[in-house]
């Protein structure tokens, strides 16, 4: 026989007054205090030494997790986020949920089926049917368990900004669903940025109904963005050919009231329509593309042009001169190390148009590329992938050229992981460079990913080549999977028709994606400007918001980021932050030597 104090009834009742399906829990509390009786009473004393009730309560649930497998445990997760609503100052309140909710997420149906049996048979669960729709539903039995099971408090306070924006997605979804998937219902503007900026997916699981509405919005997002760059793109034009007009009409009006007697504005009666393209020797994967867009230039307008590879230096600015004594109209030199002002100080009457070279006279023109932009998403990307948290930079030259690769590549990885470790190494100085070094980029990759890097981005050139063999290689050696991200063009693509490289096959695995400057782009868009008798500009600026750099989606290997990378490429190109054009640890020396950052061009 045992007795039980009458004051011990008193707060078994007052404790399960409120609570719903409680005889089990009373039931279990009586167990618990039978077992460590210390004579042959059940007192007050004791209950609360188990913490009553609500201790009980946690108990029991917390048991009930124990006794489900890896699989099932994580399912449970998944299911008692659903079942919580976090209020913000206030306590959080359960959740009902229709089973066709749970039912509809990305997790094991039978794994839910046990989860919801196990919960449900010792009455942690309860299930019922909305008397609104009769469908099934499923809700905590005790809203003390969303206080008192230590193991679900810690689960709520961990995810608890990513369950806020839960309930917005989820209620938006299910207005846009109820709308018959109405366009004018989805996700925009900041709403849409704050839910990419922490994607849910990866902490809170989404249903195939949320997640189609945030596709949905996405696409919606992304089109607008493409017809506002396009439109953007349009104004330019009509805003050159508007200036081209009105300069000719001034110098028609001068030459005719008498005021000159000479005016040389590109006089169409004496200019040269003959262009011509100086690149560098090697660098396959950067020649390319530039040829690409020259010879799509020349096609269309049928322009006659020669085409120079230089090994560079000298040899590069006796061609640059050739091909302005023998009648070339534009010059486009894209040879990194050619001198082109001394040139064009000599050859007024032709115009010439460089990258990557700084330069103030009339008849050049900068095409500039904001390279620290595309590389700040491959940073991110590089962030997001990395399983060893460290990752590392080879630059072909330790010169102001390379930096912004570096700067953008190290900002975009801390926006997404300030603690990420980034290793970063130069296979030149300043007085030479490594763009053809594949052996000693091969040799600083291999030791970068012995020392924990999985990822390696190479702005390299043609030495980044040795890059991708050392990432095959050290996926061979040590059966984990080692990246690397290519430069210039879409390298996946490219690295097989480069004469220098027999294992694309191997490779191309290996290749995360690539930063490219659409240098076929700005070469185009100033041969087609020349060819249609435009004034051409002093600078040209390729970027973020007209995708002049852009990173690539080829092998289809970050698919899954693209939301992500397309909401930080717009927060760019809406100014809402500034990608740097200078690492930290060279910003000394760049402010010594009065480098211009306006573009990343020095």
């Amino acid at each position: 026989d045992c007795l039980v104090e009458p004051h011990l009834l008193a707060e078994l009742v007052a404790d399960t007054a409120t609570q719903a399906g409680a005889l089990p829990l009373v039931q279990y509390a009586l167990t618990e205090l039978f077992e460590r009786r210390t004579d042959a009473r059940l007192t007050l004393r004791d209950y609360r030494g188990l913490g009553g009730l609500p201790g009980l309560l946690s108990r029991q649930a917390d048991a009930v997790f124990q006794q489900l497998d890896e699989a099932e445990q994580l399912v449970a997760v998944q299911v008692f986020l659903r079942l919580v609503r976090p209020v913000h100052g206030k306590t959080d309140l359960r959740r009902r949920v229709p089973l066709a909710e749970l039912n509809d997420l990305d997790i094991d149906v039978v794994a839910l089926s046990a989860v919801l049996d196990s919960f449900g048979r010792h009455r942690l669960l309860t299930f019922d049917r909305d008397p609104a729709t009769g469908h099934a539903t499923v809700d905590v039995a005790h809203e003390a368990l969303l206080r008192e099971w230590d193991r679900f408090k810690d689960w709520i306070e961990r995810y608890r900004a990513s369950l806020r924006r839960l309930a917005s997605l989820t209620t938006a979804a299910d207005d846009w669903e109820h709308a018959d998937r109405d366009p004018d219902y989805l996700l925009v503007g900041s709403r849409l940025t704050d839910l990419d900026a922490t994607p849910l997916g990866n902490m809170v699981h989404l249903t195939s109904s949320e997640r189609a509405f945030l596709e949905a919005s996405r696409e919606r997002r992304h089109n607008e963005f493409l017809a506002e760059t396009e439109r953007t793109r349009e104004q330019r034009q009509l805003t050159r050919r508007a200036r081209s007009r009105l300069v000719a009409l001034v110098a028609t009006f001068l030459a005719l009231a008498g005021i000159i007697t000479f005016v040389v504005v590109r006089p169409t009666g004496s200019k040269q329509m003959s262009v011509a393209l100086v690149h560098n020797r090697g660098q396959y994967a950067w020649i390319q593309v530039i040829e690409q867009g020259f010879e799509r230039a020349v096609s269309e307008r049928g322009l006659p042009s020669r085409t120079t590879a230089v090994a560079g230096g000298i040899q590069a600015d006796d061609a640059i001169r050739a091909l302005s004594t023998q009648g070339s109209g534009l010059v486009v030199v894209t040879a990194l190390d050619a001198a082109v002002d001394p040139v064009a100080r000599d050859f007024p009457a032709v115009h010439y148009a460089v990258i990557d070279q700084p330069t103030q006279l009339p008849n050049v023109t900068r095409l500039v590329f904001a390279v620290n932009e595309a590389s700040f998403l491959a940073g991110i990307v590089a962030a997001s992938t990395t399983r060893t948290g460290t990752i590392a930079f080879i630059g072909g030259a330790d010169s102001p050229v390379i930096w912004p690769w570096a700067a953008g590549y190290e900002a975009g990885a801390r926006a997404v992981n300030p603690d990420v470790t980034i290793l970063t190494k130069y296979l030149g100085d300043g007085t030479r460079n490594g763009f053809n070094d594949l052996a000693g980029a091969n040799a600083v990759a291999t030791s970068a990913f012995n020392a924990g890097a999985d990822i390696i981005f190479a702005a390299a050139g043609d030495a980044g080549l040795g890059v991708f063999a050392a990432a095959a290689d050290s996926s061979a050696s040590s059966a984990a999977k080692r990246w690397a991200i290519g430069v210039d063009s879409d390298q996946y693509d490219t690295v097989a028709e480069n004469p220098a490289n027999v294992d694309a096959v191997i490779w191309r695995p290996h290749i995360l994606t690539s930063v490219v400057k659409r240098t076929d782009v700005g070469v185009h868009d100033i041969v087609t400007q020349f060819a249609e008798g435009e004034v051409l500009p002093d600078v040209e600026v390729f970027n973020a918001a007209n995708h002049g750099t852009d990173i690539t989606y080829t092998g289809g290997f970050i698919e899954d980021l693209r939301p992500t990378i397309d909401t930080w490429r717009q927060r760019i190109a809406r100014h809402e932050l500034t990608v740097p054009c200078v690492p930290a640890a060279r910003a000394a020396q760049a402010d010594a030597r009065h480098l211009a950052p306006d573009y990343c061009i020095t």
